[in-house]
């Protein structure tokens, strides 16, 4: 047997969907929890997606109703506007730290990730279909700064001039269970974060 299809880890991610559109008149924003999917992580360090299981759509479908009733509870944080500036993730190092193109740096704002995690997160930002945006406020620079980052879809069926769809990277690695969240200066987004902390998957925990 193939050693790499050894001890394969299946998780299903949920990603909390956001669009931003513009019309010719005025700019409006438009919310919508959609997006999941399911993946295999080998020993190798490859991670394959695939379509979930039903038995795992079910499952999505419980998480989708609990984060509805999370958002009457803790409001979603302001989208980033439809034509926000976008950058390339180069890398996710071992500590976190969010390598830009420019080899600039940014943190995640709100969690402590997991090694695994980490890998996964990296999985994601690094896709060439990704791209992201972040505050103008947290300027990123070589010291790591802690950032709300959104991640924005740049696939060419989602690359529309008047629409884009984000999501917050913080809040997909919270409901899979990749992070926990941590105290930042902003309460509100805390007592979310717990919030949505709370619906992930049990961890196994002789895995880090």
């Amino acid at each position: 047997m193939d050693p790499d299809t050894r001890a394969v880890i299946s998780f299903v991610f949920v990603i909390p969907l956001l669009a931003a559109c513009t019309t010719s008149s005025s700019k409006r924003q438009s919310q919508e929890l959609s997006a999941e999917a399911a993946a295999d992580a080998y020993p190798s360090g490859r991670v394959l997606s695939r379509d979930p299981t039903p038995q795992e759509r079910a499952a999505i479908r419980d998480l989708h109703e609990a984060i509805e009733e999370i958002d009457s509870r803790y409001p979603r944080a302001p989208l980033p506007a439809w034509d926000a500036p976008l950058f390339r993730v180069t890398a996710v190092e071992p500590d976190g730290r969010i390598r830009l193109e420019s080899g600039k740096h940014l943190r995640m704002d709100g969690v402590e990730c997991s090694t695994e995690g980490i890998g996964y997160i990296s999985t994601i930002l690094t896709s060439d279909d990704t791209r992201i945006t972040f505050p103008s406020t947290a300027s990123a620079s070589s010291d790591s700064v802690p950032a709300e980052i959104w991640v924005a879809d740049v696939s060419p069926s989602n690359s529309g001039a008047q629409s884009r769809r984000y999501s917050l990277i913080a809040e997909t690695t919270l409901v899979s269970g990749w992070c926990v969240p941590t105290p930042s200066p902003n309460g509100a987004t805390y007592a979310r974060y717990v919030a949505l902390a709370s619906l992930a998957p049990p961890r196994d925990p002789g895995r880090r």
